[in-house]
């Protein structure tokens, strides 16, 4: 089985990271054109020189296959911590190849590492197979509506 490797995302990574996730945004129905193009990097590059978020990217047969992209939150009125996974994107050639799986397992690992509480993410209700991925992982189903699907992972079961 070919190697797969989960890393942070570095700088040099950003053109090849902001084009999946225009390619991403095109499956949720933005427009596919340059300027969208221009704009998906621009707001990665500001998230990730800030540190407000943390792009992953998953390496397949030494190419980029996907990324994942998360924020940390914060409760304060219940004192919890929690990972906030916003966008997780795989490339169609490479889907089937467990890349989604090992994002999780490291969002998961991460989470857990820093104390989270939680994990939460949103799909939308026809997208049966990243809902099939969040529910091998033991997430749950914690509201819905026509748009999206909210699951979370609770940490401390």
């Amino acid at each position: 089985m070919p190697k797969i490797s989960v890393r942070p995302a570095q700088d040099a990574d950003f053109p090849t990271v902001a084009e999946l996730f225009h390619q991403y945004r095109a499956f949720y129905g933005f427009e596919h054109t340059d300027t969208e193009r221009l704009k998906a990097e621009e707001f990665l590059r500001r998230r990730f020189n800030l540190h407000e978020s943390t792009v992953l990217v998953v390496e397949f047969k030494d190419h980029i296959a996907g990324f994942c992209h998360y924020y940390p939150t914060f409760d304060s009125l219940a004192l919890t911590s929690s990972l906030a996974l916003h966008d997780l994107y795989v490339e169609p050639k490479f889907r089937n190849q467990d890349c989604g799986i090992r994002m999780m397992e490291k969002v998961i690992a991460t989470a857990k590492a820093q104390q989270c509480d939680q994990i939460s993410v949103q799909a939308q209700p026809t997208n049966v197979i990243a809902l099939a991925l969040y529910s091998s992982f033991g997430f749950t189903q914690k509201t819905r509506s026509d748009e999206l699907i909210t699951l979370t992972l609770d940490l401390h079961s």
